[in-house]
Formats: C-alpha cells, structure tokens, sequence
C-alpha cells in the first residue's frame, strides 16, 4: 500500500489464509477452468494428481474432482480395497486387565510355569475391505443420470482360526498353592495326559469333538511336584470364524449446493450361524465340548438418510 496498490490480483496461492496478510483487497484466481480442459485432452489414460504438499491437498482433490465430473459416464473406475492376512503366535502369562484385580499367578516363585498362550491368540487371521464407486452418470445429468448414478458398493469379510479354549479345574487355583479358588484366583489349566484332538469343529452330535468322553478322559488337573509346567489359557483352541458385511450408498445430486444420501447397511449379510466355543469344565463331563450358544449377531439392517446443503 506504500508503493500505492489498492488491489492485490493473484494466481493460485499455496494457501487461502494468506490473503489475511494484506490490508486491501485481494483476488485469488484459479488456473483450473484452463488446466483442467488442458488435462482432460492431452491425458486420456489414468492419471494421478498429486500435492507436493499438506496445503495443495484440497487444490488436488478439486483437480480430480472436476476431472472426474467432465469426463461425463463410463470412463471413470473408482474403487479402494485392502487384502491383510496374519499368522501369528500370541504367548504371555494372561494379559489380564486390572478389573482383574484377584488374579494371581500360578506360581509366584516360578513366573514361566504359566508362560503360554494368550486368550487372543488366533494363529490365522484374514480381512478383506473393498469400496466401489459404480463407475456410470457420474455427472448425474437428467432423470436417468439421478437415478443409476451415485452408487457406492462396500464390504468387509472377515475369517480367522479359532482361539484357546478355556478348561477349568477341579482344584480350581490351589494345584500349585496361588490362589484358593474363591478369594483370588489364576489361569490353572486342565493337562492333557494322551493325545488332544485334532479334530475341533462342529459335529453332528452338537460338539466340539467327535468323542467328548474320550478326551475328557484324557485331561486332568495339574499335579504340584509332578507337573512343572501349566501354560497358557488353554492347549486346545476352538471354532474357526468368519463374518461378511455389505453397505449400499445412493447419492442424489439436487443442484451444487444440495444433494442427498440413503444408505443401506447390512451386518452378517448371509445370517451365518457362528457358534461360540464352548468352555470346559472337568467338573462336567456331561457338558465336555457341548456347543450351546450363538457366538456372533443374527443379521441386522440399518437404514440411513442425510441431506447435505
């Protein structure tokens, strides 16, 4: 204003707040009503529009949005997937929280006797995540545009091997002197004496095993002086899971300034049946391995309208 300017005219600054540095008015222009023709012409192919920078982010996404919406029906593919497949082996001594307050070790002198697996110790864990944007009237021109464009397709299936199962003892905390079984109590697992079954799924006697007399059988409580060792949460592990989600989006586009959304989201898509692994009790031989309950959410709808302006 020294050297007399009433107006500042400017380009495409890096960011908006820096016309608070002056004391008169200022135009910001854009380049895009000539970029963006110029792009659409001499780029046919897929095109990635980057920012060198935090503050060019949403110039970018302008970029590529308004591409996008010239480029009228057909030709724009949109979608975003992601694919995550673990094995891993989780080991401690419980990992319990501190509501647990009354839990003990199994041997305070000997911390590695109860060194084992973990509660969330699923070896096998897979997820799949996939949005699809339906690729046709993206400009959502006319009635028939309103109608089949604006479609949005997610999901996300799940699936993973089953955790440790958890085995109660007679003695309940006391086999090796840690807890009394009322007052406090530990992680004091059943000990298998013969071969523990390798065939844990869901059989048609409504168990986890083919033959539950046969490894109740095989199991018994921890023997101080002659057990060195009782480890982890469970040495057999339970039922595999898997579970798929789907969520439907309708965006109607009014006008720039108003549009609106209806969602539909559907939980447990094919209503699978994933029964809970049951626990085990060598107490109960009766109840050895009986599946009794549902371990996921029957299928559930939610639907959802938002009006943007």
């Amino acid at each position: 204003t020294t050297a007399g300017a009433q107006r500042v005219l400017t380009m495409d600054l890096h960011v908006g707040q820096i016309q608070g540095f002056f004391n008169i008015p200022v135009d910001n222009l854009y380049a895009s009503p000539i970029m963006i023709p110029y792009i659409k012409e001499n780029f046919q192919n897929d095109l990635a529009i980057v920012s060198p920078d935090a503050g060019g982010v949403p110039r970018a996404r302008a970029y590529a949005k308004r591409r996008a919406a010239t480029e009228g029906h057909g030709k724009i593919f949109a979608r975003a997937e992601a694919v995550a497949m673990t094995y891993s082996k989780a080991l401690g001594t419980g990992a319990f929280v501190q509501a647990s307050s009354e839990y003990t070790p199994n041997d305070p002198f000997d911390l590695s006797k109860m060194y084992g697996a973990q509660a969330f110790d699923r070896r096998l864990v897979y997820n799949f995540f996939l949005t699809y944007n339906i690729p046709i009237y993206k400009g959502q021109h006319g009635f028939v545009g309103r109608v089949l464009g604006g479609w949005t397709f997610s999901t996300i299936f799940t699936a993973g091997s089953g955790a440790p199962i958890y085995c109660n003892t007679n003695t309940d905390a006391q086999a090796f002197g840690a807890g009394d079984g009322g007052s406090f109590f530990d992680n004091e697992q059943c000990v298998a004496v013969g071969a523990a079954p390798t065939d844990i799924t869901r059989h048609a006697n409504g168990n986890i095993f083919a033959s539950p007399d046969t490894v109740y059988a095989n199991f018994r409580a921890p023997i101080l002086g002659i057990d060195t060792k009782n480890p982890g949460v469970g040495q057999l592990y339970g039922l595999p899971y898997w579970n798929m989600d789907v969520q439907l989006n309708k965006n109607i586009r009014f006008s720039e300034r108003f549009s609106l959304d209806l969602s539909m989201q559907t939980l447990n898509v094919f209503n699978h049946n994933q029964m809970a692994t049951p626990q085990l009790n060598m107490g109960d031989s009766t109840g050895w391995g009986v599946i009794n309950g549902q371990g996921n959410t029957p299928r559930q709808l939610e639907f959802g309208v938002r009006l943007r302006f």
